[in-house]
């Protein structure tokens, strides 16, 4: 039987025509179905239309039929040669060696920088007398986290603008090597030939062993400052209570965490992230996979062949380390070493609660969960959905700045107020995404896309040149440095002069002025003034 459009069947011998899907789907008559521009659909017999996760991926017109460079389920997987980008999901050529390795070379030396900007602040945090000389490590860990949340949202699969797309590429660099999608990464992954293993579980072992060679190195680099500023014959601050490597590689080791936690978090939930395309057991759909597939390797039906090895291995493993045990092993910390948290003394732990009221001395644990549930979200945004993902993160930023709002853990009101700024700005990044998000057929206009990606771009950028400028106000040695540059031009720092002393006689004034107005009085006493009688009744000693 002949179907008209917009009607199929696919059963000769029937005398009725079904009409046409009606979402992503055209027929044009008889038993053909095709898919719209963004969705896909595994045969060409398939009833069951899906949005694909990267909308330019799939094309228009034939059955898994997906644009240069994008091949498999969804067309979420990239061709021999091709490797996706962080910010829009879309399959680009590889770049040569030479370039992939340049670019991961600077991306190692600001990482390390960092992290070692990190280490010095903990270290100084630990042995400081004073609230004033240590908000600069508070200072510095709102901005690693602030940037750890927008890497969060910027890996969900969202059509951003152009701006906020450069902002979260720029992000990623820094932090490429913990990144889960990085580009370049699988290139140099994929040509690995002596790895038999698959791509996926290649760039786990990567991101598992990347913080550590960190470490090490930022070990090195400050053993090698340490000693440079005792030859020097000016020793740091904590020379004398980290003097040996023993009582550095512990905060080291914490500093490393707090910076990888998100990226060590994401493999432990990773390997369980499924994505479930056609119905199980549904006629002319053959990507009906029981369990889903794997969202990190699309083509990979979960729990069966080398996803259930890794899954029931690595995968728990990492889960329980990084997802549990992390946040229960602080906690375990902290509430051993509470009694330190009114000693007069620091201790070697003193970071880690030092910017919290004594009451709250427990909240990086918070933080830290709070860092678990925004990666949680972002690992099943497939499953979820980017909207829904989206949604989630907008309502967990409210949350977290309610928190603060009624908890108030800091100690320092400007530090407080620059959280609750991040939680701002983030709650506004999500916010401004969800009004450009395509609902249906309707999505923003052009012009309207790039107002919403200047604005969530600059409202950041805003976050963090506050933030920079607080760390640099609250460092002493920037300070100095500050006023020694002022002095060269003449100037002095506003509030920063020298006040006149109290009851300090007044200098005599010049020989003209004193004739315009007379002789000046004699300063008065500030001797108190005694009764007589109380005065008479005195003893005499």
């Amino acid at each position: 039987m002949s179907c008209p459009v917009n009607t199929y069947s696919l059963d000769n011998s029937s005398t009725t025509c079904t009409p046409c899907p009606e979402k992503g789907a055209y027929c044009a008559g008889g038993t053909r179905l095709y898919p719209l521009a963004g969705w896909w659909h595994s045969t060409p017999f398939s009833t069951q239309f899906h949005r694909c996760p990267t909308p330019d991926a799939c094309l228009p017109g034939g059955a898994a039929a997906c644009a240069e460079g994008h091949e498999g389920n969804l067309c979420m997987s990239c061709s021999k040669g091709y490797a996706a980008s962080f910010a829009s999901s879309k399959c680009g050529r590889c770049n040569s060696r030479g370039k992939i390795i340049a670019t991961y070379l600077g991306a190692v030396i600001v990482l390390v920088l960092l992290v070692l900007l990190s280490l010095h602040f903990a270290l100084r945090e630990n042995v400081a007398t004073d609230n004033h000389s240590s908000r600069s490590s508070q200072f510095c860990k709102l901005l690693i986290r602030h940037a750890q949340y927008l890497l969060i949202v910027g890996s969900l699969k969202v059509s951003w603008p152009d701006s906020m797309q450069a902002a979260f590429t720029l992000v990623n660099w820094v932090f490429s090597l913990g990144g889960p999608q990085v580009a370049s990464l699988d290139c140099l992954l994929a040509a690995a030939k002596p790895l038999a293993m698959p791509l996926a579980i290649k760039r786990v072992l990567i991101n598992l062993f990347a913080p550590l060679g960190v470490g090490l190195v930022v070990v090195l680099l400050w053993l090698l400052m340490f000693n440079a500023f005792v030859w020097c014959g000016k020793p740091l601050s904590y020379h004398a209570d980290f003097s040996n490597l023993r009582s550095v590689l512990p905060v080291c080791a914490l500093v490393c965490l707090s910076f990888f936690l998100p990226w060590l978090v994401r493999i432990g939930l990773g390997f369980f992230a499924c994505i479930s395309i056609d119905k199980p057991n549904s006629q002319y759909a053959i990507s009906n996979a029981k369990h889903g597939y794997f969202a990190s390797s699309i083509e990979q039906a979960c729990y069966t062949g080398w996803h259930r090895k890794y899954a029931l291995s690595l995968g728990v493993i990492t889960f329980l380390m990084f997802c549990v045990g992390v946040p229960v092993g602080l906690w375990v910390l902290l509430y051993r070493n509470r009694s330190k948290v009114d000693a007069p003394t620091p201790s070697r732990l003193s970071f880690l609660y030092r910017a919290y009221r004594p009451q709250q001395y427990y909240y990086e644990v918070v933080v830290t969960l709070q860092i678990v549930a925004g990666m949680a979200i972002s690992v099943f945004s497939l499953s979820l959905g980017s909207f829904y993902a989206l949604l989630l993160l907008n309502t967990a930023f409210v949350l977290f700045g309610s928190m603060e709002l009624l908890l108030k853990p800091y100690v320092c009101p400007i530090v407080q107020r620059m959280s609750l700024m991040s939680c701002a700005c983030l709650y506004f990044t999500t916010q401004m995404s969800l009004t450009i998000f395509p609902t249906g057929s309707v999505s923003a206009p052009d012009m309207y896309m790039d107002i919403a990606g200047v604005l969530g771009m600059l409202v950041n950028l805003a976050f963090v040149l506050a933030c920079l400028a607080c760390m640099v106000s609250h460092n002493p040695a920037a300070n100095r440095i500050w006023a020694r540059v002022l002095a060269c031009f003449g100037l002095q720092r506003k509030g920063k002069g020298a006040k006149p002393m109290l009851n300090q006689p007044a200098a005599p004034l010049p020989a003209q002025l004193e004739q315009r107005t007379g002789p000046r009085e004699a300063p008065r006493s500030t001797t108190p003034w005694v009764p007589h009688t109380v005065a008479a009744a005195a003893p005499t000693v």
